[in-house]
Order: C-alpha cells, then structure tokens, then sequence
C-alpha cells in the first residue's frame, strides 16, 4: 500500500518519493505519550528523521482550541501547544510528512524577511496561483494562529499572525506550496488534491467517507481571517470547516485545503 502511494504521491506532487519518503497516519494524545503541552508522535516512518517536514492538522471536537507546532526532540516529533497549556488527552491531529524538496521546506523568521506580524516568504516567489499549507515548526514559540496571502502590489506571498502580535526571530514554518493545477487536474479515483475553499461550503463531496480522506487547512488572507484554529469536522456525510467552539465563519473567509485520499489511514495508537 505504501508503495501504491509512493507512486501515486510523485505524480501528484512531482516529487520523486519511495515508500521511505513519507508518512500519514492520524495521532491521537493519550496519557502515555502526553509530556505537559506536548505530545510525542512515535512512528516508524518519522522516529529519529529531524530531516522530515512535517504538516499537522487538528480536527475538531477532540480538544484542540490554541495554536499548535511540531518540534524534533532528537529521536521522536512532537506537537505542542504554543500557549505551553495542557495537551489534553482525546485531540487528535492529522499527520502528514515529507522529505524536503523545491515545493515542500521550512522557512525561517529572521529580521531581514519580517516586520512586525507579518513575514515575506521569498522562496515561493511570485507565484499568484500558489495555496501553501502551513504548519508551525519550533524555532522560538510563537502563539498565534496564522494565515498566508498573495499581495498583487509587491508581487510576493506574506504570511501573517493572525492576532496581529509580532512573529518571533527564529520561527519557523512548514510549507508545502503547489497550485491546482500542478496537482489537481484529476478526478475522485486520484489520491490527493489542493485547492481554495470559501467558507460555508464542504470541502469534499457527501461522496467521501471518513477514513478516506486526510485533509490539512490553512487560512488565506485574501478577506478576512479567523484568530482561531482552522479544525476539520466530519458530520456523517460531508467534511467541513469550522473552528473551536463552532464560532461563525465570515462569509469571505477563504482556506488553502490539502486533500490526501487513502483508503486505508493509519493511525498510531
């Protein structure tokens, strides 16, 4: 099955990936692997690789309501909450990891790329038609949500803090940037998908059953943004949008969403 992916996987992404390469399976925080605000992933595919970008997404009604990062502790990854609160047991994330590539690395906050809550991402140049999927990575804590945007005056994509507080020197964020058309010119029977979601409307078809699809958010900019964790919520027949405490989208809210479909997801409990 692995293998099956790996293949499929490099022709969606364009990256040439073996079964090594990657890895995507749902975490579930439980006693046993919860440490204060962490929880600690252990799977064979992603133990004792620091090399790994990794993409959390948290899906909801399972306790998460604060932004979260991953780390390398030097033998397992972790996710954390960025306000360093309890991670409470039953949340559970989406988990997906790559080897690094043109389209898939983490970006730095230094001083000469940031100002204030705002950070140019260079490497994505200029590029419109780009959705980048963004998951903090540790580099310094930075607690608060985030959201990317394309800004047509200067001709480069920013991505933002959403509560407006300054991002930290020495943050760092996961990003995979591909545009629809680079890996979405295919149909349901194909395995992944990326493309722009305006609030209020599901992300997959009432066609897609749980566990076959692994979907990862990311707010863009573009009109206005939520300060509050973008989840995924499955509710029998469709998968949607929402956020902690079922707050209203607004209606010009607009996501980034990365479709994974498998039809067997694996999970590491």
């Amino acid at each position: 099955m692995n293998h099956l992916f790996a293949i499929l996987f490099t022709f969606l992404l364009g990256t040439n990936l073996t079964a090594g390469d990657f890895a995507r399976f749902i975490h579930t925080a439980a006693k046993e692997n919860i440490k204060s605000h962490l929880t600690v992933l252990d799977h064979p595919d992603i133990n004792g690789q620091a090399n790994k970008v990794l993409f959390v997404q948290a899906i909801a009604e399972t306790g998460c309501s604060v932004p979260v990062g991953v780390l390398y502790d030097g033998e397992h990854w972790r996710i954390f909450n960025q306000d360093l609160s309890e991670m409470k047991a039953g949340t559970q994330f989406n988990v997906f990891a790559a080897k690094p590539s043109q389209h898939i690395k983490a970006h730095t906050a230094t001083h000469f790329n940031t100002t204030d809550s705002m950070m140019v991402l260079k490497d994505l140049g200029f590029n419109q038609y780009l959705m980048p999927i963004v998951t903090q990575r540790f580099g310094a804590y930075n607690n608060s949500n985030i959201a990317v945007k394309f800004n047509y005056d200067k001709k480069q994509w920013e991505l933002y803090n959403t509560n407006g507080q300054k991002i930290p020197h020495g943050t760092k964020f996961n990003i995979l940037a591909y545009t629809e058309i680079h890996i979405n010119p295919f149909d349901e029977k194909i395995m992944g998908a990326i493309f722009r979601n305006t609030a209020g409307k599901p992300v997959i078809n009432s066609k897609a059953k749980k566990d076959e699809r692994m979907i990862f958010l990311t707010q863009a900019n573009f009109h206005t943004t939520v300060d509050q964790p973008a989840l995924v919520k499955y509710n029998g027949k469709k998968w949607e949008i929402t956020h902690p405490n079922n707050k209203n989208i607004p209606k010009k809210s607009m996501y980034h969403v990365l479709m994974l479909r498998e039809n067997l997801i694996e999970r590491d409990e």
